[in-house]
């Protein structure tokens, strides 16, 4: 059984390119949010690091670019240059 058949069995189709688009599109949205956050929390704190857990870290190649580019913004510019942001191993849970 191909995954076609698999995705239809159970009611989910196979995306299409335009779903394929929204979804990266959104994706990039999210980056920039996420990238505004840790922006935020560094002015506020100025941490060595971030570390994303949870579904978050397991999508996180799919935004990271949008991250960084949003991060390059950032005022301070030694802040950013020691600064890095980690996944957790634990993908299952979200620690704040």
């Amino acid at each position: 059984m191909v995954w076609s058949e698999k995705a239809q069995g159970i009611g989910i189709g196979i995306p299409s390119v335009c779903d394929i688009k929204k979804a990266l599109k959104t994706f990039k949205k999210f980056g920039r949010h996420v990238g505004n956050a840790i922006k935020a929390i560094i002015y506020a704190y100025d941490p060595e690091a971030i570390i994303l857990g949870g579904s978050v870290s397991e999508a996180y190649s799919f935004y990271k670019a949008e991250v960084l580019r949003s991060l390059e913004s950032f005022v301070y510019k030694k802040t950013i240059e020691n600064f890095r942001i980690e996944l957790s191993d634990n993908s299952n849970e979200i620690i704040l």
